[in-house]
């Protein structure tokens, strides 16, 4: 009788099918006790004799099931071929055809970030406009420990509001307007950036009258000592927080909404700051002749506020909101600085008039801390 062999292959790149064919092989072994005899090529031959029928048609079976899955492993291979010629033409040698393909990697990338903020900023949106009508969104910065913001512009604008009785919530999720700005603002589904141009938009749209009972004179005098604060003050102050203290003092009144910035933000904002002051020209002048800019500074406010209540006499006018937002960063904000010495030492009736300013527009000051303190 012909004896009939049955192959057993070992396949390194198809280890599952190895295994239903050794399974199937350990059939017959078991059905049969068949001796294995392996030949020079590393496969393994069934060599029976004296085979019953049935057991014949068993092994016609499991040829005919082992010859589907040779079929099946060539088409995997054939497969396997079709794919990394594919991925040769895409990822070729050559550097042209590299460049293009990263560039357009980039580009649906970019589209991707662009579409998901999109998305973010409509959910944004539908929240902001929910407000109801003539209802202010100050977007602005996270709250401090000590006081309600670190940015005098933020300040300025919520104590206008808060003077002139506009209705207003505040937002955190979008600090940054389109233009790179804090604060700015939604109103009625219109979006305005710059503190300035908030305050002039607002007097305006609500027909505020804070300034009404000061003389010409006087009104020149406060506008001139509001560009002197908002032009020269705001960037002796940003240099001295970001650069030269390296944000120690101002993480110590912090509380970063996320971890990111609570590790980065110093990091980030020293090489800023450097950048923006170098532009801006304050930084190529040195810390000492800063802090004789600051004390200067700070005299032409304690002379102008004199023996009055505020700078607006015995109201407060809408340049005491920015009055205020400066000197409250070194009365709360600033510990151990030159900017809390000349407020608290040197000129005390301005950390009177922060006193002052602090009972009566900010009734809820500590509940608006971060953490709220009772």
């Amino acid at each position: 009788m012909t004896p009939f062999n049955f192959p057993i292959r070992y396949n390194a790149h198809c280890q599952n099918v190895c295994q239903v064919e050794n399974h199937l092989a350990k059939l017959i072994l078991d059905a049969g006790k068949l001796p294995i005899i392996a030949n020079s090529h590393g496969c393994c031959h069934l060599r029976c004799h004296n085979i019953s029928r049935s057991t014949t048609r068993n092994l016609k079976l499991i040829v005919e099931a082992e010859e589907a899955l040779r079929q099946f492993i060539a088409g995997s291979v054939k497969m396997n071929i079709l794919d990394k010629d594919l991925l040769e033409t895409v990822w070729s040698n050559d550097w042209t055809r590299r460049g293009i393909i990263i560039c357009i990697g980039v580009g649906v990338i970019i589209s991707l970030r662009k579409v998901l903020q999109n998305r973010k900023l409509a959910k944004l949106r539908a929240e902001w406009n929910s407000a109801g009508k003539d209802v202010v969104v100050l977007h602005q910065f996270w709250r401090g420990k000590y006081c309600p913001n670190f940015s005098p512009y933020v300040l300025k604008v919520e104590c206008f509001m808060r003077l002139a009785g506009i209705k207003y919530i505040t937002d955190i999720k979008e600090p940054m307007g389109s233009r790179g700005l804090c604060p700015w603002i939604t109103l009625n589904g219109e979006d305005i950036e710059d503190s300035q141009h908030i305050v002039d938009h607002l007097t305006k749209q609500f027909k505020v009258r804070l300034n009404d009972h000061l003389t010409p004179e006087r009104k020149a005098t406060l506008e001139a000592v509001r560009i002197m604060l908002e032009e020269q003050l705001f960037w002796i102050l940003f240099m001295w927080r970001f650069y030269h203290t390296r944000c120690k003092t101002f993480w110590k009144t912090q509380i970063f909404p996320t971890w990111f910035l609570h590790y980065f933000f110093p990091t980030m904002l020293y090489s800023h700051s450097q950048k923006r002051g170098r532009a801006h020209g304050i930084a190529r002048h040195t810390l000492a002749e800063q802090i004789k800019m600051t004390e200067k500074q700070f005299g032409i406010l304690n002379e102008l506020l004199g023996d009055g209540q505020y700078f607006g006499g015995d109201q407060p006018c809408s340049v005491d909101c920015i009055v205020f937002g400066f000197l409250a960063q070194g009365m709360w904000n600033d510990s151990d600085s030159h900017f809390e010495t000349l407020i608290k030492v040197t000129h005390p009736k301005l950390a009177a008039y922060c006193i002052r300013m602090k009972e009566r527009i900010y009734p809820d000051w500590k509940k608006l801390l971060n953490p709220p303190q009772e």
